[in-house]
């Protein structure tokens, strides 16, 4: 198996466990999904495990529709609610 079908398995895990919280914004374009389903962020993997719910639901609340806006908006809220 090739690491891209790996990475996209982690994804189909990762969309599964987290779709009660997608369902929070019907709306939610896929593409936004998948940034924020995709997001690591540079933290030790026990913090982003502890903050890693939150911060999706925090993204999803503040309802984004562009790539730039949620990875932007990932990349902060991730580092602030691990810290």
């Amino acid at each position: 198996m090739t690491r891209k079908d790996r990475l996209n398995d982690i994804f189909r895990d990762d969309s599964r466990t987290y779709a009660h919280l997608r369902a929070a914004d019907p709306e939610l374009p896929d593409h936004v999904w998948e940034v924020i389903i995709r997001f690591r962020p540079q933290l030790s993997a026990l913090q982003w495990d502890a903050v890693r719910e939150f911060t999706i639901v925090t993204a999803i609340n503040m309802e984004p529709r562009t790539f730039e806006t949620v990875r932007r908006m990932m990349t902060m809220t991730a580092r602030f609610n691990a810290w």
